[in-house]
């Protein structure tokens, strides 16, 4: 059994072969723990096409790291998001949220659409982690967005 029909089997509550495996590494465990990760990512292949064994360990940017060893980062996004980051690899907080102005929207320009690859495998193609309420507080404050739904 492939894993495209490990993953049908399953969906369709029939027994597969085995459990379909899907890794959700986060960035700061790859940076601790890079080529053991890689190597259990190895013995034990996951049923969803990703690029997990083929991504660079992380390393901080010089830079980002003070005398004392403390990290800090501040950097904007496609969304014009301005980020601070306190730990290298764990989310940051945003600083400056275009929308916090609701005027702003007027004049907004929303990043481009990425484009989802084509990928020939026998593996179905997963894309995109964060949800569309994170995406809006990231770029107007919570309780703005929240008046904003309920209003």
């Amino acid at each position: 059994m492939n894993s495209k029909e490990r993953v049908l089997t399953s969906v369709d509550f029939k027994k597969p072969d085995m459990v379909p495996l899907q890794y959700h590494p986060s960035p700061r465990g790859y940076y601790e723990y890079g080529e053991e990760m890689r190597k259990l990512f190895n013995k034990y292949p996951y049923d969803f096409y990703e690029s997990i064994t083929d991504q660079q360990i992380p390393v901080p940017p010089e830079g980002s790291i003070n005398e004392k060893g403390d990290y800090y980062e501040q950097k904007t996004d496609e969304w014009q998001i301005l980020w601070e980051y306190r730990i290298f690899c764990i989310q940051g907080h945003p600083l400056k949220r275009p929308l916090d102005d609701i005027d702003n929207l007027k004049n907004y320009e929303f990043p481009p659409l990425r484009e989802v690859k084509k990928v020939n495998t026998d593996k179905f193609y997963m894309a995109g982690w964060a949800s569309l309420l994170e995406k809006m507080v990231a770029l107007r404050k919570y309780e703005d967005v929240l008046m904003d739904i309920y209003s």
